[in-house]
């Protein structure tokens, strides 16, 4: 199973939001049965400038990206076309409700290109995008065939 875990998720590991624990669990049950896990490199930026955001030293998500790599998280370098599947996705919205934004779209293509799922606790991406698939909320996590 390919899993892309977006910033929302593994910022949870260090900001300790409600939903913290869910995060830990999916990964935990993600990594034990040997799941692919992917993001996209933008995910070291994100995660830093959640940190500088909070006034959480770098080091912080350094490390947990670091051991997260260490077990098998691959930052990916989104190819031409998971970019290209990110625009139309992020320009498929309305000016009432807006639209996804890039940086969530492109979490969503790789998902999409790699026949996986995006794991993302942003609700309003998801409410956006549904005709696209390939996503789940974090809050769902048990249901997927871990």
């Amino acid at each position: 199973m390919n899993l892309v875990i977006d910033a929302s998720v593994f910022g949870k590991l260090f900001l300790k939001e409600d939903d913290s624990r869910d995060a830990q669990a999916l990964l935990q049950a993600a990594i034990q049965a040997e799941a692919t896990l992917l993001a996209p490199a933008l995910l070291r930026f994100e995660m830093c400038g959640m940190a500088l955001h909070h006034g959480i030293p770098f080091a912080v998500p350094l490390e947990i990206l670091d051991a997260h790599v260490g077990v098998g998280l691959s930052l990916i370098d989104p190819s031409n076309d998971i970019w290209r599947t990110a625009e139309t996705i992020s320009r498929d919205g309305h000016q009432k409700s807006g639209f996804p934004s890039l940086e969530d779209s492109l979490y969503h293509a790789l998902a999409i290109h790699a026949e996986g799922t995006f794991i993302t606790a942003d609700l309003r991406h998801l409410a956006k995008t549904q005709q696209y698939g390939h996503a789940l909320a974090l809050k769902q996590w048990p249901e997927l065939p871990l």
